[in-house]
């Protein structure tokens, strides 16, 4: 007897891509973490501050260390 299990594929990265290339300006530019940024360049089709291709590391960490997306996340975690 042989059994199959049914597959579920979340896609719920690619649905989300699409929507934001649905909903948002062709010229809208995405502030992300960079390892999402090439992805969201490449299937929604937005320009990204950072993403996985950029070559400037010191970019990479002025992002990071903005208040936007990690400073204030490290600035509590410094006061611990």
């Amino acid at each position: 007897m042989y059994f199959f299990r049914a597959r579920n594929i979340l896609d719920d990265f690619r649905e989300a891509y699409y929507w934001l290339r649905q909903n948002t300006d062709d010229n809208a530019r995405v502030m992300s973490w960079w390892d999402y940024g090439y992805q969201i360049a490449g299937m929604a089709n937005r320009t990204t501050l950072v993403d996985n291709n950029t070559w400037n590391n010191s970019h990479i960490a002025l992002v990071r260390n903005s208040k936007t997306l990690g400073g204030v996340q490290m600035e509590r975690y410094n006061r611990q």
